[in-house]
């Protein structure tokens, strides 16, 4: 067995998540979880619809030597123990000969709201004698990896001389899967972006090219905003061999994409694939994208957007050396991760560093996360929240309808915040009246008439109950609604009476 090292801070909740914070290092911890019967390599993290904790991995198989993807759950328990305990690995026959496990090409398994697992994940065509001949693959499962379908192409173009590659995926906020990947079927100078998304049971329905030109060898990273926006972040390959971030919108889940912005006028001019792409996450009021360039100073560097990413600052530097950036939300700021060169002594080797970076775009803290003397790398930085001590906390983890059950046992919030797609009766039966609740009135009914507004409240608190129970929107109230449709919805909790 092959013990899998992860560096974890508190809470592993594979959703934006936000709560008060004050340090990170009162959260720094050091896990070693144990997969039973596993050899694994860059393993990655989610949650199912039951708030299992699924982790997947690339590995050897014993019998034909070739790469293949397994996975493990740690099944839910109501313990406030963060410990994870996962059961017995279990191989998916169908993803045999998946692409060897390397830091920018990782197979991605998301878990749709009903519960079904979609893996994506790309494949060498070992019968092609064309360079870079490679495919995108998915499968499916509909009774918790229990049984996979066989593989099918993500992909419309069936030639298996053309290349098809660094594949991700992501829940979209219709509750589809949505996939993107760097395509090669025009055989031209650079890859172009394609897009496919899920259609029910049915997988993936009809691609189609959204952007590039790409790089042919850098991660893609998409994330999804509060306000329900698709971003997806790339390496982008323009004239003279530049390789710049680009930046790209959807606010349909994935039915139209906007053009393709420069995050950042870099100028990187290299002949040839970096194997470094960037990342996009979002704090309480911007967005906040991280990449590695070698133009002009060489670095990791930020950059925070105000308007939604339609225009990003300058950037900013966070390291000079950096391999496979990450970053992602905590409380009103962001948690920058990557891999770099550590050198002590006559040793050098390799180290997980983090970054925290306000709201405002400032460096607070920075830290390794790994220990001294052990080789480390970090392929996936998974979204986390942290609950601090000493502080009441109102924990409010958006689209984490599933996890409310956990988040009530395992983290130390005072209470939780609930988004507007969750019913009171649920979020009840979910926490066992537990901990205290908060929301979750829809932001954009406030742009009702007023008298409908206070039926609406009323109605609401009605079915919460006056016990443990902060009235409030779920979510940010819209920059546009009235003044007196806010004042209404503030008089309706006031008068609040309840029904005999």
């Amino acid at each position: 067995m092959k013990s899998v090292i992860l560096h974890i801070i508190s809470l592993i909740v594979l959703c934006s998540c936000s709560s008060q914070t004050t340090d990170i290092s009162q959260a720094e911890q050091s896990k070693q979880l144990e997969v039973a019967g596993s050899t694994a390599d860059f393993l990655q993290m989610t949650q199912d619809d039951k708030g299992n904790t699924l982790a997947w991995w690339i590995e050897k198989d014993q019998h034909s030597g070739e790469s293949i993807i397994c996975f493990s759950k740690s099944p839910f328990s109501k313990s406030s123990s963060a410990d994870l305990s996962f059961d017995k690995a279990r191989c998916i026959a169908a993803s045999r000969g998946v692409n060897p496990a390397h830091g920018e090409g990782l197979p991605k398994l998301v878990v749709k709201p009903d519960g079904t697992y979609v893996l994506v994940f790309g494949r060498p065509n070992n019968n092609s004698s064309a360079r870079f001949a490679s495919s995108v693959l998915y499968v499916q499962s509909f009774n918790e990896g229990e049984n996979w379908t066989e593989p099918k192409l993500i992909h419309s173009d069936t030639n298996p001389d053309n290349s098809h590659a660094f594949p991700t995926a992501i829940l979209l906020p219709n509750g589809e899967v949505g996939a993107v990947w760097l395509d090669g079927r025009h055989h031209l100078e650079h890859s172009e972006l394609y897009f496919a998304r899920t259609e029910g049971r049915n997988g993936f329905g009809r691609d189609k090219r959204i952007g590039g030109p790409g790089c042919q060898c850098c991660k893609l990273y998409m994330y999804v905003d509060d306000n329900q926006m698709l971003h997806l972040v790339y390496r982008g390959l323009t004239k003279d061999n530049i390789r710049d971030i680009m930046h790209i919108t959807s606010d349909d889940d994935g039915q139209n994409f906007s053009s393709p912005a420069l995050v950042s006028r870099d100028n990187w001019q290299i002949m040839a694939c970096p194997h470094n792409g960037p990342s996009i996450t979002q704090t309480d009021n911007s967005l906040l994208a991280a990449w590695y360039t070698m133009g002009g100073e060489e670095g990791l560097y930020y950059a925070r957007s105000s308007d939604g990413g339609q225009t990003f600052s300058p950037r900013n530097r966070l390291a000079q050396r950096a391999k496979h950036p990450y970053i992602a939300s905590l409380d009103d700021a962001a948690i920058a991760v990557w891999d770099e060169v550590f050198r002590e002594s006559d040793q050098v080797y390799q180290r997980v560093k983090m970054s925290r970076i306000s709201d405002e775009g400032v460096v607070v803290e920075t830290r390794y996360l790994s220990p001294a003397g052990i080789e480390a790398s970090m392929p996936y930085l998974m979204e986390i929240c942290e609950a601090v001590d000493d502080v009441p906390v109102i924990l409010f983890a958006k689209g984490c309808w599933y996890a409310l059950e956990r988040l009530s046992f395992r983290s130390k919030a005072t209470a939780l915040g609930l988004d507007w797609t969750i019913t009171p009766e649920y979020a009840r039966e979910a926490t066992r009246g537990e901990i205290t609740l908060q929301g979750n009135y829809d932001p954009s009914h406030l742009l009702s008439p007023t008298d409908e507004i206070k039926r609406e409240v009323t109605r609401m608190i009605d079915r919460f109950g006056t016990k443990r129970y902060i009235v409030n929107l779920g979510h940010g109230i819209l920059p546009h609604v009235p003044v007196d449709h806010a004042r209404a919805f503030v008089d309706a909790v006031k008068e609040y009476k309840a029904a005999d």
